[in-house]
C-alpha cells in the first residue's frame, strides 16, 4: 500500500515579504545589462582572436585594436565610478589615470 499522507503544501508556508526596487532603478539596470551584453557581442571576434593571429594584423588594424581597448577600458571605467555613486565627470582620478 502506498502511504496517502500529505506532504506539507509550500503554499501554506509563510515566507518573508519582498522588497522590489524603484522602477527608475530598474530601468537603470536593464539599460545596464544591455550595454554589457553589446559590449561583449562586439569584443568577441577581438577576444576570440589568438595572439599569434593577433600579430599577423596589419598595422592599421593593430592601431584600431589599441584605440578600441582604450575606448573600452575608459567605459568601463566610468561604468566603475558611475556604479560606486560618483560622478565621472568629477573624478579627478579618472582623468588622471587616463
Amino acid at each position: 500500500m502506498a502511504d496517502e499522507t500529505a506532504e506539507p503544501s509550500v503554499e501554506n508556508a509563510s515566507s518573508p515579504p519582498t522588497k522590489t526596487l524603484p522602477m527608475e532603478c530598474l530601468q537603470r539596470l536593464q539599460k545596464f545589462d544591455e550595454a554589457l551584453t553589446s559590449l561583449e557581442t562586439a569584443l568577441a571576434p577581438i577576444l576570440e582572436t589568438g595572439f599569434d593571429d593577433h600579430l599577423k594584423r596589419t598595422a592599421l588594424e593593430l592601431v584600431q585594436v589599441d584605440v578600441m581597448t582604450m575606448f573600452v577600458l575608459n567605459s568601463l571605467g566610468w561604468c566603475l565610478v558611475a556604479q560606486r555613486g560618483k560622478d565621472p565627470k568629477d573624478s579627478i582620478q579618472l582623468a588622471d589615470e587616463l
